[in-house]
């Protein structure tokens, strides 16, 4: 009798000072959860960097893609017999879609958030080029047209969930060299394919092994957005950002919120639209641009616009940090439209050859044009967070 009395005394005084304890302890948890989500900031971590590398493979894929058929342009004409114009329908058909894509996208980031919206675009481009592929073996035209259709429902609207998520990991003096360096590692995708398309099909004979080569990268670019959709979720817990309920506060886009953006919104969209439309088209012709007038193979043709791209890549960091340190943004943007006109206006200009050891001169018209898009890529784009508010 007398132990279970020591036992339960010894209860009514541990079990209060437990319980004090375990308060204690889960406040002192709290305090330093709270602590540490008020000190995080993913806009200064190191980590913000690995995030733009992901960032920039969310298109990398999509780009190659989209250029298969300019590198491919002749193979692709023999196999399926199809004229210039038809040939172009792989381009239109890829296009019309991204008239509106974009716009609806930016609606699905708002609704489901940018992590959610960034993985279901980023299933169209596979799946639209393994129907591409699955085309290219059955020698079907028509199925490449509808997996360029396929492809195009992802392709572009991924640049809108790029540019999205790269403004919750870069502050606004860093987010011109981020948005620019994203958008000219994405286009690096088209420059590895203006030369590996044509080389692999040299080496083979087959068209389908270079647009086996843009599946994995599809697969690649959605394997960089998961990886950077877990990041980002991540980021959030640490800045105790609950997404869901952010994304319920927020202000839902309503069609007529359209109305209140200012004029200079509307001029550079239109600004935007012309200038890009040129360097597309330009770009989706170069490589026959230059086999048929100055001499080149297929291959050496997309060697150069390959080193092209890459020098743009190295160019376009450089004016993201003048644009972020001295602003003068108009200047810049003025500067891209005269070097994109100049630059067509001097290609043709050059006269025509038929060998291409005779001439290296048109490789300063695509250098202008390709230093047109670092520019523009870098200031363009990162400026419309400027103009609209959040």
């Amino acid at each position: 009798g007398i132990k279970k009395k020591k036992l339960s005394i010894c209860k009514r005084s541990v079990l209060p000072l437990a319980d004090l304890l375990y308060t204690i302890m889960t406040a002192e948890n709290s305090i330093l959860d709270l602590k540490e989500s008020l000190c995080y900031d993913r806009k200064t971590t190191r980590s913000r960097w690995f995030a733009l590398i992901l960032a920039s493979l969310f298109g990398f894929g999509a780009y190659f893609c989209y250029d298969n058929p300019q590198a491919l342009q002749k193979p692709i004409q023999e196999k399926f017999h199809v004229d210039t114009t038809n040939f172009n329908l792989l381009y239109t058909t890829y296009s019309t879609p991204n008239i509106f894509l974009p716009l609806i996208g930016g609606v699905l980031v708002d609704k489901l958030g940018v992590r959610m919206t960034g993985f279901i675009f980023a299933i169209f481009p596979i799946l639209g080029q393994a129907i591409i592929v699955y085309g290219a073996y059955e020698g079907t035209f028509n199925l490449l047209l509808i997996g360029r259709v396929i492809s195009g429902l992802g392709g572009d609207t991924l640049l809108v969930c790029q540019a999205a998520i790269l403004t919750k990991w870069f502050s606004e003096k860093e987010l011109s060299i981020a948005m620019g360096t994203a958008l000219n590692i994405s286009s690096i995708g088209s420059s590895i394919n203006s030369f590996l398309s044509p080389y692999f099909y040299e080496k083979t004979g087959e068209i389908q092994i270079p647009l086996i080569v843009g599946f994995f990268l599809c697969v690649l670019s959605m394997m960089a957005v998961v990886l950077l959709n877990i990041m980002d979720r991540i980021a959030d817990k640490k800045e105790n950002v609950d997404s869901q309920s952010e994304a319920k506060t927020e202000e839902e886009f309503q069609f007529k919120d359209l109305k209140k953006l200012e004029k200079i919104f509307y001029l550079l969209m239109f600004a935007m639209i012309i200038m890009d439309g040129a360097f597309m088209t330009f770009m989706a012709n170069a490589n026959d641009y230059l086999v048929e007038r100055f001499g080149y193979s297929s291959s050496l043709a997309g060697l150069f616009i390959a080193g092209i791209y890459i020098l743009g890549l190295v160019v376009a960091p450089i004016f993201g940090v003048i644009a972020g340190k001295i602003g003068r943004r108009v200047s810049f943007f003025i500067l891209s439209i005269f070097l994109m006109f100049g630059s067509q206006i001097y290609l043709s200009m050059l006269p025509d050859t038929e060998s291409s050891n005779s001439t290296f001169l048109p490789l300063i018209g695509l250098g202008g044009i390709v230093l047109y898009d670092s520019i523009f890529s870098t200031i363009g784009w990162p400026s419309i967070s400027l103009i609209v508010d959040e």
